[in-house]
């Protein structure tokens, strides 16, 4: 089995008894029905995800070895992680834009992918400092977001921004509820602000990343892995 399928996409031809028998067994009984009908309405999961998501929080960060952390999964939920959103979908309802519902030095890793332009910029600087705080010294978070550079270097070979680039520009800016989009500088300074000292730029699915073998979304939404960047960076520990 490959561990970067979500389990949701395992259960795509189970039945409904089949899926709550999954979930049952991984979530508890009272999550697992809160989640389904948070599924139908956002609304209810808004007000009961925090509260019937926490035991399984806490039982997956007591037992797991390495604990991992991949923020804003929307329905991607990746084998060994704790995966969370806002989404009915994910292992526990968490908001990326108030702080992270997590203990200090929580987590050895953390993934975003696809995350970071889905808030403003304040927003995303504090996302970042909270990142931060959750790693264990020595932990790496692995972001990609939409690359600035990869579109500005399209205009420069179209300058007149005909259609489809046009349509493409103005979708990475505006459509799926984008609201910041980074350069590499940008998005390296916010990094250095939130308290990282070490970044390394990275690819797509970089055999020499412990995270990068779950790069997926340019498999799952049909776009060139280059109009991302990708990006780790360590929580340096302290020094004694």
């Amino acid at each position: 089995m490959n561990s970067a399928v979500s389990p949701p996409r395992l259960l795509a031809k189970a039945n409904l008894l089949e899926k709550f028998r999954f979930y049952r067994v991984k979530y508890g009984v009272i999550h697992t029905l809160a989640a389904y009908i948070g599924r139908k309405s956002p609304r209810i999961w808004e007000v009961l995800g925090a509260t019937v998501t926490r035991s399984y929080v806490r039982r997956y960060l007591s037992q797991s070895r390495s604990p991992m952390l991949n923020v804003g999964c929307g329905s991607h939920c990746i084998d060994g992680f704790l995966n969370v959103d806002i989404d009915a979908r994910a292992d526990a309802y968490t908001d990326i834009t108030r702080p992270l519902p997590f203990p200090n030095s929580s987590f050895a890793g953390i993934f975003c992918e696809e995350v970071l332009e889905h808030v403003n910029k304040n927003t995303g600087q504090q996302m970042l400092t909270e990142c931060w705080r959750v790693l264990k010294p020595g932990g790496v978070l692995r972001i990609t977001t939409p690359s600035l550079e990869y579109f500005a270097q399209k205009l420069e070979t179209d300058p007149l921004g005909t259609d489809p680039l046009g349509e493409a520009i103005n979708e990475i800016f505006y459509g799926h509820c984008h609201r910041h989009i980074y350069s590499q500088l940008a998005l390296r300074d916010a990094l250095a602000q939130a308290g990282f000292a070490t970044i390394r730029w990275s690819y797509y699915r970089d055999e020499s990343s412990q995270i990068g073998e779950y790069d997926s979304h340019p498999i799952r939404f049909s776009h060139p892995p280059a109009q991302s960047h990708y990006v780790e960076a360590t929580k340096q520990p302290k020094s004694s």
